[in-house]
């Protein structure tokens, strides 16, 4: 009996081999399938998330840009009423005293050239030259000034300041928008 199984064996080997490569392979091909199949499955759901991060990032977009101009409106508003207090200020500042009879000693003249030194961004530490391109003012020099000089600048600050406090709110206003805005479209 084994004899006639080692004879069927010999002469069936090559299909035997033959069988058992095609069943491997076989095998291998249904394992590809699988992979792919899974693999399909994935990039389908990589396309619908990236569908929808693309959807909502237009959906942002298009908060934002419906935000945009009713915060610039009200900026607008915001600075177009402070000009025209702006303008009534300088006009009252126009009816004041011209006389020059407000002294300041040297070290008030000192900090009032080094506060507008820092105001438009020089050094307080170097005097700062005068508007007609004088000397700076010398550091024992008393100063004369009419209430118009003295409140002119005062008003001068008062808008500069106004307007920093406007830019201020215009920035955290877009801020917070945007910030709903994107709470709004994030799932």
């Amino acid at each position: 009996m084994i004899e006639i199984a080692v004879a069927l064996l010999k002469k069936f080997w090559p299909f035997l081999l033959l069988g058992a490569v095609l069943g491997v392979e076989e095998i291998r091909i249904a394992g590809l399938k699988v992979s792919l199949a899974t693999s399909q499955k994935r990039e389908t759901v990589l396309q619908s998330n990236l569908d929808a991060a693309k959807q909502r990032a237009t959906d942002l977009a298009l908060l934002y840009a419906g935000m945009l101009p009713k915060i610039d409106e009200a900026a607008r508003a915001q600075e177009k009423a402070d000009h025209d207090r702006i303008l009534t200020l300088q006009q009252r500042v126009a009816e004041l005293s011209h006389a020059p009879d407000l002294r300041f000693g040297p070290a008030a003249v000192r900090v009032w050239s080094d506060a507008s030194a820092v105001a438009n961004g020089g050094d307080a530490a170097a005097p700062a030259a005068p508007a007609g391109g004088a000397d700076p003012v010398p550091a024992t020099a008393e100063r004369v000034f009419s209430e118009a000089d003295v409140i002119g600048f005062i008003a001068d600050g008062a808008a500069a300041y106004r307007d920093a406090v406007n830019k201020f709110h215009e920035c955290r206003a877009l801020y917070n928008a945007a910030r709903e805005a994107q709470l709004k479209v994030t799932p």
